[in-house]
C-alpha cells in the first residue's frame, strides 16, 4: 500500500543523515527534474527526482557515482546515465 511505501522511504532517508542536514547544490537538468548534490562531512549523494508523468534521462557521466537502492526504485545506472520512470527518484553515492 502507499502508506507502507512512504514509511519505507522515510526510514531509508533517516539512515542517511546527509539527506536531513547536508548542504544542497542544484545542478542543470531537464524541465520537471530536480537534480542536486547533498553533502556533509560524512557522505555525498547525487539525487535525481522526476516530477513528471513522463520518463526522463539524466547525464551523470561527469560524476563517479554508484546507484543506491531505494525502496521501490527501478532501473540501473548505465553508460553514465540515470533513467527515471515517471515520478521516480534515484540517488547515487559519490
Amino acid at each position: 500500500a502507499i502508506l507502507h511505501h512512504y514509511r519505507d522511504i522515510l526510514n531509508w532517508r533517516k539512515q542517511h543523515d546527509v539527506l536531513l542536514d547536508g548542504d544542497m547544490d542544484f545542478l542543470d537538468a531537464p524541465e520537471d527534474v530536480l537534480f542536486f548534490i547533498r553533502k556533509n562531512e560524512n557522505q555525498t549523494l547525487l539525487c535525481a527526482i522526476n516530477l513528471s508523468d513522463k520518463a526522463q534521462t539524466i547525464d551523470t557521466s561527469a560524476y563517479d557515482c554508484q546507484l543506491m537502492t531505494l525502496p521501490k526504485s527501478y532501473g540501473p545506472l548505465e553508460n553514465g546515465e540515470v533513467s527515471l520512470a515517471a515520478w521516480d527518484v534515484k540517488v547515487c553515492q559519490l
